[in-house]
C-alpha cells in the first residue's frame, strides 16, 4: 500500500489537465479522439464529438428555456442514452443536475423537486404522470421534457444550436450534482457535490481501474445512474476516454452475453447477479478474456 504522500503524487500524475470539469469531459475527448465511441445504449452510439455537439446544444435549449448557472435541473427516469449528455449539458451551462430515484412514490418525488428548486425535469415517459402529481408540490418547476420517444430529448435538443462559446465553463468549486439521500431518518437530504469532488473521485476510481485506460476500455452501467456509485463509476471511464455501454435492464444471461459480445473490460454487478451468472451452463463456453475487472457492488 502506498503512503498517502506516494499516493496523492499518482493520482495527481492520473489528472488530467485539460478535464477541470465535468463539462470538460466530452469536449477534451471530442479534440483527441472525435470518433471513438462514447456512449452506447441498445445499438444506439455517441461518439465524442457528437456527445460534446450534444451536450452543448443542451446546455444551449435549457439557457433558452430560463436556465441559468446554479439553476436545477432534475432527472427522473432509468438507465438510457440521454442521462450523460444532459448532466454534461447542463454542466456546461453551470447548472446542476438532481437525479431522482425513479422507484420514489410522486410524494416523496414532489419533495425532491421542491427541495431542490428545481426548474426543469427530464423524465421518461413512464414517469410523466408521477411529474404531473408532483408538480402541484413543486410550483418552481417550469418545464418538463421527455427522455426517450421521437420527441425526447434528443429531438428537443436538436432544434437548439450549440452553445456560444463565449459562454464560460463552470468552476471546479461550482456545483455540478445535487444527490438525495434515502432520507431513512427522515425527508432525504440533498447532497451538493462540486465539479472538483465528482472529478476527483473520478480519479480516485481510476488509480485502482486501471483497466479503463486500455485502448479497448468498456465499462457497463448495469446500476441506476442516478446513484452515485453508479454515475461516479460511468463517468471515471468517460474522463478515461472508455466507451460507457448503457444497460437498462437485462437477465443474468443477457448480461454475461453482453459482456462478451460487445467485449466490456469494467462492470459492476451485485452479488446476487454474480451469483445467478455463475449458475448459468454457457458461461464457460462464453469468451470473457478481455473482462478486466468485475466490481461486487
Amino acid at each position: 500500500m502506498p503512503a498517502p504522500q506516494d499516493r496523492r503524487r499518482t493520482l495527481d500524475e492520473i489528472a488530467d489537465p485539460d478535464i477541470p470539469t465535468l463539462a470538460h469531459i466530452p469536449s477534451a475527448h471530442a479534440k483527441r479522439s472525435p470518433d471513438r465511441i462514447a456512449t452506447l445504449y441498445e445499438g444506439n452510439r455517441l461518439t465524442f464529438r457528437e456527445l460534446d455537439a450534444c451536450a452543448s446544444r443542451i446546455a444551449s435549449a435549457l439557457k433558452a428555456a430560463g436556465v441559468r448557472p446554479g439553476g436545477r435541473v432534475a432527472f427522473l427516469d432509468k438507465n438510457s442514452d440521454a442521462f450523460y449528455p444532459i448532466l454534461f449539458g447542463a454542466s456546461r451551462l453551470g447548472a446542476t443536475l438532481v437525479p431522482v430515484n425513479f422507484r420514489l412514490a410522486p410524494k416523496e418525488v414532489a419533495y425532491i423537486l421542491k427541495d431542490s428548486a428545481a426548474e426543469m425535469i427530464f423524465a421518461g415517459g413512464e414517469y410523466l404522470d408521477i411529474v404531473e402529481t408532483a408538480r402541484a408540490e413543486a410550483p418552481g418547476l417550469r418545464t418538463v421534457v421527455q427522455t426517450d420517444g421521437s420527441e425526447g430529448v434528443f429531438a428537443w435538443a436538436g432544434q437548439a444550436d450549440e452553445l456560444a462559446a463565449t459562454v464560460p465553463y463552470p468552476e471546479p468549486d461550482d456545483t455540478a450534482v445535487q444527490m438525495y439521500t434515502s432520507g431513512t431518518t427522515g425527508n432525504p437530504k440533498g447532497v451538493e457535490l462540486t465539479h472538483y469532488a465528482m472529478i476527483r473521485a473520478a480519479i480516485e476510481g481510476l488509480s485502482v481501474w486501471p483497466a479503463m485506460f486500455r485502448p479497448d476500455a468498456a465499462v457497463l452501467a448495469t446500476m441506476p445512474l442516478f446513484h452515485i456509485a453508479a454515475c461516479n463509476l460511468g463517468l471515471a471511464g468517460l474522463y478515461a476516454g472508455a466507451r460507457a455501454e448503457i444497460l437498462r435492464s437485462g437477465t443474468p444471461s443477457e448480461i454475461i452475453h453482453l459482456i462478451a459480445e460487445h467485449r466490456i473490460t469494467v462492470a459492476p454487478l451485485p452479488a446476487a447477479l454474480i451469483h445467478d451468472i455463475i449458475k448459468l451452463p454457457e458461461v464457460t463456453l462464453l469468451d470473457l478474456t478481455h473482462f478486466d475487472t468485475l466490481l461486487i457492488a
